[in-house]
């Protein structure tokens, strides 16, 4: 499955460096959520532990005017569901879900940017698959097997599983933060508070904690990189430890890693969670970092070409109305309804999933209460929209899935819907001046919505 936005030429890397493409890639067994932003050679970047793509909000788009900025939640991890039961996690599928990505998004060996547990996936997707990977950065790797001389790293697990079993999810990772060396005063303060975005990725971070402390955790502390394996490969190899990380055990696997690979280990601003705590210095370090590996940035009609993925530039008039597309995506998002009811024309005909049957116009104060109606933000993905323009006037056809917590008994949604816009080229732009919003019917005596449908697999 390709779960990319596509106009009627092809698939399509936006060039406005800072709008987030968001979408669902069918792997075995789960499905992987990930988002798209930049334009350039791709940087796949890599969450660890039970952290998600927003963990990267900071630097994606301090990187975007250079890379395509790839971030996704691993499966298991909020967005990125998994088919039947949960079960312990592998490293090798781990991999492969890495492995997928980067396959989707063209030939060319990529980047890639590994943080804490996401740089044990990192070097378990470069010892499995040679020639993917230009250059890794794997950002204080978790690998606590190289300290078992200590015995800590038995000691370490076995502590955080006891606590769990004995006093639940919070204190089992109060415990991880304290014996991985990320309690208060181990990072850097922080330049900025934390962003909307971000601030979301930690709520969901807290929600993904009980999967990673029974499925996850020992797996990714437990993996052993093949050392051997990456010391043969094309691949160029950068161990990172944080500035103020010293003497924390992330710090040590890292440095006992680059012993191991033969490389000095490369300081970056911060701590274990660098990107966050300094991300223009983070950022700065990495694109340094990187560029001694030679960057390449081809493009073709403007585009950043991407092999599997953009087979001729779409047209302008394309991609002004997936922009479209997108921004109302990021309105849901950041539940911004003057930026939601900009991208329609004032006498819009709307025919949406709630009464009446037409609605005209956006009924501005109306979005807002329903915007407050949800307790997290508001995920759109749009998925397989096809595009046909004819003069100054589009149709635009797809899937969208929303998903999200409501504050009211409904809780947790998430369903696909069908979406037709027709949008008129006017003064200001590409307008919506029509949209139909459905959900098909079971036929029978229930007559009930079939929320429970998904796009078939293309």
């Amino acid at each position: 499955m390709r779960a990319a936005i596509r106009g009627s030429k092809g698939d399509l890397v936006l060039t406005n460096t800072q709008s987030i493409r968001s979408s669902l890639l069918k792997v075995p067994g789960a499905q992987i959520y990930y988002e798209i932003q930049g334009a350039g050679p791709v940087l796949l970047m890599i969450p660890g532990g039970p952290t998600d793509a927003g963990i990267f909000s900071g630097i994606a788009p301090l990187l975007a005017d250079r890379f395509t900025a790839v971030r996704y939640d691993p499966r298991g991890n909020s967005r990125s569901v998994v088919e039947g039961e949960p079960q312990d996690q592998e490293m090798d599928v781990h991999g492969d879900d890495a492995a997928a990505l980067l396959a989707f998004f063209g030939d060319e060996p990529a980047f890639v940017l590994g943080s804490s547990g996401g740089g044990q996936i990192g070097l378990n997707l470069v010892a499995r698959y040679p020639g993917r990977v230009k250059t890794l950065v794997a950002h204080e790797p978790p690998c606590m097997r190289l300290l078992r001389e200590t015995g800590e790293d038995d000691k370490f697990l076995n502590v955080v599983q006891e606590t769990y079993r004995a006093a639940g999810v919070g204190a089992a990772m109060q415990k991880f933060a304290e014996g991985a060396g990320l309690g208060p005063g181990r990072g850097a303060e922080r330049k900025t508070p934390p962003s909307p975005e971000l601030a979301e990725a930690f709520a969901r971070t807290k929600g993904n904690a009980e999967f990673f402390i029974k499925h996850g955790m020992k797996p990714i502390g437990s993996y052993v990189p093949d050392v051997s394996a990456l010391g043969k490969s094309a691949t160029r190899v950068v161990v990172g430890v944080g500035e103020v990380s010293a003497g924390t055990m992330p710090y040590r696997t890292a440095v006992a890693l680059a012993e191991r690979l033969g490389v000095e280990p490369v300081v970056f601003p911060g701590g274990h969670g660098g990107y966050n705590d300094d991300a223009e210095g983070f950022a700065a370090k990495l694109h340094e970092v990187l560029s001694q590996s030679g960057i390449s940035y081809a493009t073709q009609g403007g585009f950043p070409m991407a092999t599997a993925t953009l087979d001729v530039p779409v047209s302008t008039d394309e991609a002004a109305i997936l922009a479209v597309v997108e921004t109302l995506s990021r309105a849901h998002r950041e539940k911004d309804a003057v930026l939601f009811a900009a991208q329609f024309a004032e006498d819009a005909a709307i025919f949406n999933l709630a009464p009446p049957l037409i609605h005209h116009g956006v009924d501005l104060e109306e979005k807002k209460a329903w915007f407050e109606s949800w307790s997290t933000a508001v995920t759109i993905l749009a998925r397989d929209m096809q595009v046909k323009v004819s003069g100054d006037m589009a149709i635009c056809h797809g899937y969208l899935q929303m998903s999200g917590t409501k504050k009211g008994p409904e809780g947790s949604v998430r369903f696909w819907m069908r979406e037709t816009l027709c949008l008129e080229r006017r003064r200001d732009g590409w307008k919506i001046v029509h949209e139909h919003t459905s959900v098909p019917f079971y036929m029978d005596a229930t007559l009930r919505p079939a929320f429970d449908l998904q796009p078939e697999e293309a």
